[in-house]
């Protein structure tokens, strides 16, 4: 395995990306495909996530083939790299034990490398070199309010315009590029997501509850979003409250009933969505609807989506997102007639 020292990738060749299996990482990676599919000009590019965006990958069309990964054990992923052979460039865009492992596998020795990765041996990381791109990887704080300046190949400090930068791609960094279908429901005004794969991520469920009142008098249908309930408790925090919420019914229970392409058909055809950072707000900023995105502060900068539509709230630099009030949520409310 290999740096590229310049970016030079022979063009006609397999290239594989390597990404950690969750909706948002899925979605901020699409700019990375279109331009690596533009500027390399791979016959085949392959995507290595896993089992909860496997609905995305089946439909994208910036994928020819996906492969095993997360959801899979390691001996199957190994096996299935062997069968196919090693790919020609190898882009590993998560800085996870079992990403650098698995971006290893598909390597052989004059296999690209962009990301980070195991060596050879198995016995340590792939060494990264001098150049912009890499000193762009090794940067620790992604988050910070000066990253643009520190590395003058970006414009923005957005993760989208990090990874293709990293990755020595020099085009027009475009918009997300995510399966989109019509959903089989009537869909309700406002759409709410408000799971979070970390506490540090939740607005508390007392202030949610306050702000569906809200809605609800000002005579607003409220669909949730969310994976199905059993698999939403599994992976994500917050599903008791939204259970209470379906049952005291200030809440349409949408979570599970809608493929993932589906939950970006419905977010078009809504009025307002509402959601913390995860995976729906980034399927949502595939659209033009109107979003109220609740982050935390610093995190912004790098994960809120560079969209016009797009409202992003934060609590302010060292405060938790649970400080924030409802008032702060419904004054920013970007919702026509309230």
């Amino acid at each position: 395995m290999l740096r590229s020292r310049d970016g030079f990738v022979r063009p006609g060749g397999r290239a594989a990306v390597v990404a950690n299996d969750a909706i948002g990482n899925f979605v901020v990676a699409t700019p990375l495909l279109a331009l690596l599919r533009g500027e390399w000009n791979p016959r085949e590019v392959w995507y290595f996530g896993g089992t909860r965006t496997r609905e995305l990958q089946a439909a994208s069309p910036l994928i020819d083939r996906t492969g095993m990964h997360l959801g899979h054990a390691p001996r199957e992923v190994a096996a299935e790299a062997a069968s196919n052979g090693p790919f020609d460039v190898v882009v590993n865009i998560e800085n996870a034990a079992w990403a650098k492992s698995v971006a290893a596998m598909l390597c052989g020795p004059e296999t690209v490398v962009f990301g980070p990765c195991l060596d050879a041996e198995g016995r340590g990381d792939l060494a990264f070199g001098e150049d912009p791109a890499s000193r762009l990887w090794l940067d620790p704080d992604w988050c910070a309010e000066d990253l643009a300046a520190r590395h003058p190949m970006l414009r923005t400090a957005h993760i989208s315009e990090i990874l293709c930068r990293a990755c020595c791609l020099r085009g027009e960094v475009g918009p997300y590029r995510v399966p989109e279908e019509p959903p089989d429901i009537q869909v309700p005004e406002v759409l709410v997501a408000t799971a979070a794969s970390g506490e540090d991520k939740l607005w508390p469920g007392d202030r949610w509850r306050d702000l569906l009142e809200r809605l609800r008098r000002d005579g607003r249908r409220i669909g949730l979003l969310g994976a199905p309930p059993q698999a939403q408790r599994r992976y994500w925090r917050g599903g008791d409250d939204e259970d209470c919420w379906v049952r005291e019914g200030l809440v349409e229970d949408l979570r599970g009933r809608l493929s993932l392409p589906q939950v970006v058909g419905a977010a078009r055809l809504a009025q307002l969505v509402v959601s913390l950072d995860n995976g729906v707000l980034h399927l949502a900023a595939a659209t033009p609807t109107p979003i109220l995105g609740i982050f935390r502060h610093g995190i912004h900068r790098l994960w809120a989506p560079r969209v016009s539509n797009l409202t992003v709230l934060t609590p302010g630099s060292g405060k938790s997102v649970a400080s924030i009030t409802v008032d702060a949520v419904w004054e920013a409310l970007p919702i026509a007639g309230r």
